[in-house]
């Protein structure tokens, strides 16, 4: 079996997060971000650690705005370097998202709004009820995983693409399903051969 079924984003319960989802709301800048480039836009970091990809997001707008959400506070060093990138920061609680003809607003509290071409998030991910079924151990941020021939802790059991790796593309995964099926084929083969069924 060669596991090829990514992962599953788990999206917040705020207000208009859902409804923009892969239309002003992305997750990839590699993916999505040409369409918006040099247009206003935002990021909602997840917490202190993740604001830092704010500064790779930079290379795509002039006009970036970091959103805490006012759940947690800069640290110094890292304040510093947006500031030095030109990222502003609003750390006001986040109330919403509403969709706009050319964007979205964000919603603050105390009834304030921000208005951006397109947000990127990163929200965490989980694996899918088959792979959490068939019991396949588990690396760090609870990706897949492999042996060099991207086989799982599970004797005939292959992974390959985004649950067992933190590079997430369609390339990469093409790459990793391609090496994995000849692993796979190699295997399939030998015991095969082995048992005198070819």
């Amino acid at each position: 079996m060669l596991l090829c079924v990514g992962l599953v984003d788990v999206l917040p319960d705020l207000p208009g997060y859902r409804d923009l989802w892969g239309s002003a709301l992305f997750q990839c800048p590699n993916c999505h971000a040409w369409e918006v480039r040099d247009q206003p836009l935002g990021y909602i970091a997840p917490d202190a650690r993740g604001a830092d990809w704010a500064i790779l997001l930079r290379a795509w707008t002039t006009d970036l705005i970091v959103f805490t959400g006012g759940t947690f506070t800069l640290p110094p060093p890292l304040a510093d370097e947006l500031a030095t990138a030109r990222i502003s920061v609003d750390e006001r609680p986040i109330t919403g998202l509403r969709r706009e003809a050319n964007g979205l607003a964000v919603l603050l509290a105390g009834g304030a709004e921000v208005k951006r071409k397109a947000l990127f998030v990163r929200p965490p991910q989980v694996q899918t009820p088959l792979v959490q079924a068939l019991g396949v151990r588990l690396a760090a941020r609870d990706l897949v995983a492999v042996d060099e021939h991207f086989e799982t802790s599970v004797p005939g059991i292959y992974a390959a693409g985004d649950l067992m790796t933190h590079t997430h593309g369609a390339m990469v995964a093409a790459a990793h399903g391609g090496s994995a099926a000849h692993a796979l084929d190699e295997a399939l083969t030998r015991e095969l051969v082995l048992a005198g069924t070819i």
